[in-house]
């Protein structure tokens, strides 16, 4: 087992998990819990991967919701908190995987900007 830094237990057990979420998900969940779309819905991409963003969202928020209820509980018993290699490197390959999508965001983005398609303000100093 591997004791998690204090400065990662100070913010898993201050992150606010009920953060503010986009009204597209919102209305959708409202519509249909489930947030599986109905096989007309299939047929319009926009609408899967308005469907698929929807429930990554929830289970992420879920997911980590049981991590901080863990941490907190850990933490409150010991003082400290201990984590498993398998968590360790469930959390390195996701930290990867975050690094290679973000890279891929911004690629796509530059490539907006420069053929005109998205403008962007000049910052203010």
């Amino acid at each position: 087992l591997t004791r998690l830094p204090q400065e990662e237990v100070d913010w898993t057990l201050a992150h606010v998990v009920d953060g503010p979420v986009s009204h597209h998900y919102k209305s959708l969940k409202r519509q249909k819990a489930s947030l599986l779309p109905s096989p007309e819905e299939q047929m319009d991409r926009y609408k899967v991967d308005l469907y698929n963003g929807a429930r990554a969202l929830y289970a992420v928020r879920e997911r980590f919701a049981k991590f901080q209820a863990l941490v907190r509980a850990e933490y409150e018993k010991r003082g400290y908190v201990e984590v498993d290699d398998d968590f360790l490197a469930r959390r390195a390959h996701l930290r990867a995987y975050n690094d290679v999508l973000r890279a891929e965001v911004m690629k796509y983005v530059a490539h907006l900007v420069d053929t005109g398609e998205l403008l962007v303000a000049p910052r203010q100093e």
